[in-house]
């Protein structure tokens, strides 16, 4: 069960330096599994869209695994994501309430050099909030960990209806267009045309296009180019197809990607193109070749 935060529970908290240490000595439950709240535990604030929330997730589970420290999670909703996790994938995390979190103190991201020093010498309890990126996290340790997801059996069930449907396949040259990357859709679907023809003179493939852009194409460009017509991605429905997007891209061979964007990496991390993968922050530039 999750704990939520009262107004009386609120008052007695500002008698304690941490959340968790109110929980720890007051014997609380947070969930069926945990008798007792750590009392150097973290926690991470999931926020901003899905992909940078699984981005965050990486690193919580790496300062877990090279800390030491145990680590929760909080996945609120909010403009971005208005899908409970629980619809999405099985998260490897105990969650906390939105209000619970709100009562932690956070720690200065900005200040921190180096956050894993920081995280291994600080004492107590501490709340992460997004963007919660570090450099040093290994390309293989973000591979096994997003692979390693258990999606929700209706989100697998969606993607292995659309893979038959429009013939997804790992041979098929794949492309992700992020609509902001560019300055306004004329530019975007200038510059996804330049990345179709160069595939089509160059290869054999057939080509699979994602992008959150609803308007990207206004008919298809060649009978090899396949795109799913794209739903509203800040409605459920909208979000659940995003998904299965995400997990159609990664199988493909992806060509093209957006090196801002946060789903494009998580795509090729879940794919079998083995590249470095470069950190959120050192990323720069439009619709670029892989």
């Amino acid at each position: 069960m999750r704990i939520e935060c009262d107004n009386e529970l609120r008052n007695r908290l500002t008698y304690h330096t941490t959340l968790f240490s109110y929980l720890y000595e007051n014997d609380i439950t947070l969930s069926p599994h945990l008798s007792k709240m750590d009392p150097t535990a973290l926690v991470i604030w999931e926020t901003a869209g899905l992909a940078n929330r699984l981005h965050s997730l990486i690193n919580a589970l790496y300062i877990q695994e090279t800390t030491g420290r145990v680590v929760y999670s909080c996945w609120p909703l909010n403009d971005q994501l208005t899908v409970p996790v629980s619809k999405l994938f099985e998260h490897p995390l105990p969650l906390l309430s939105e209000e619970l979190v709100r009562t932690l103190p956070q720690a200065p991201l900005n200040d921190i050099p180096n956050l894993l020093t920081y995280l291994q010498n600080t004492p107590g309890n501490v709340s992460l909030h997004y963007p919660l990126v570090l450099p040093q996290v290994p390309s293989a340790f973000i591979r096994k960990t997003l692979k390693a997801i258990k999606w929700h059996p209706s989100i697998l069930e969606l993607a292995e209806e659309e893979r038959v449907k429009y013939n997804i396949t790992s041979e098929m040259s794949g492309i992700h267009a992020r609509g902001t990357d560019v300055m306004g859709l004329t530019e975007l679907r200038v510059r996804v045309k330049e990345a179709v023809s160069h595939l089509l003179l160059t290869t054999t493939e057939r080509i699979f296009i994602c992008s959150d852009e609803l308007e990207l194409l206004e008919k298809p460009l060649n009978e090899r180019v396949v795109m799913i017509p794209r739903l509203n991605r800040y409605v459920t429905k909208g979000m659940i197809q995003a998904v299965v997007d995400l997990l159609l891209l990664s199988s493909t061979n992806i060509r093209y990607y957006s090196p801002m964007s946060t789903y494009s990496w998580v795509a090729i991390a879940l794919s079998e193109r083995e590249v470095e993968l470069i950190p959120r922050g050192q990323r720069d530039g439009a619709l670029r070749e892989l």
